[in-house]
């Protein structure tokens, strides 16, 4: 009992009477206001960087990783490749072609083939020397148009100097007539009455006519040789982006679609200054 009263003599007394209440400071903030931007593929409260990428993990957790720089170099090489290949087609043309197409030697003849005893048939010798050949031939009747004859040599006949003539009627091709050049005589039936009949050809030295050939084939080949890789240059710009992307090299395939993109506009320039320099 001692203990309890000694305690309640401690404790101060209030009055009653002018009672005052201490209210305590508010509390007052300063410092300036940041706002926090938070982007759909940001994580809220890191702020966006575009060299980072954030991905969400299978754990569940976020990540951020760095892209790597845009690789110029990878970029470089796949768009100059395609389009090297076509500048090299136009190099060579221009380097190695001739500018002119050899001219075709030989002279161009025109005769009336004669009718066989009033019949169908017509035939036309011709006098040649023994160096002289001919190399073309066309037919023309009073009522066929020019087009509806035409000289043509399979294997054999280049081999023997020989013609085989054809007519296109009614959508149907036919032969009607020959050139022997053992007989250096044309012959001629289509099997209609024709008040005459009329043979173009063109008659060149053997051994010009052995040169152009092989002129020909040689201008031919080479121009062959290098369109080959204009023709590769599409497959090349396309094997070569998905080689980048499925390698992981984006900025290689990214190159190699842009080029393959201008392919043709670096084809048509192509062809603009490979015919100016002809012209000039």
């Amino acid at each position: 009992m001692e203990d309890t009263d000694n305690d309640s003599s401690d404790v101060p007394t209030i009055p009653s009477s002018g009672v005052q209440v201490m209210q305590a400071p508010q509390t007052v903030l300063t410092g300036n206001i940041q706002t926090f931007k938070s982007e759909s593929n940001t994580p809220f409260g890191q702020t966006e960087d575009s060299n980072l990428t954030y991905v969400t993990g299978p754990d569940g957790q976020m990540y951020a990783y760095e892209k790597p720089p845009f690789n110029i170099k990878q970029f470089s090489i796949g768009l100059l490749i395609p389009l090297l290949l076509i500048g090299i087609t136009g190099l060579g043309n221009a380097i190695f072609e001739e500018p002119d197409w050899p001219e075709e030697p030989g002279t161009d003849y025109d005769a009336e083939m004669q009718a066989v005893n009033n019949t169908t048939s017509f035939t036309l010798n011709l006098n040649l020397s023994a160096n002289e050949i001919v190399i073309s031939c066309k037919i023309s009747t009073d009522s066929d148009r020019f087009d509806s004859y035409w000289c043509n040599q399979d294997e054999q006949d280049e081999k023997n100097q020989d013609f085989t003539i054809y007519k296109y009627d009614q959508d149907n091709e036919r032969k009607v007539g020959t050139y022997s050049h053992s007989n250096k005589q044309f012959s001629y039936d289509d099997g209609e009455l024709h008040e005459g009949a009329t043979v173009f050809y063109k008659v060149a030295d053997k051994a010009e006519f052995k040169v152009y050939e092989m002129e020909t084939q040689d201008h031919s080949n080479t121009g062959d040789f290098f369109i080959i890789f204009c023709f590769a240059a599409p497959v090349v710009g396309i094997v070569g982006s998905i080689y980048g992307f499925a390698s992981g090299k984006k900025d290689l395939g990214i190159g190699f679609l842009a080029s393959t993109a201008l392919l043709p506009f670096a084809l048509f320039a192509l062809l603009f200054v490979l015919w100016w320099v002809n012209e000039n």
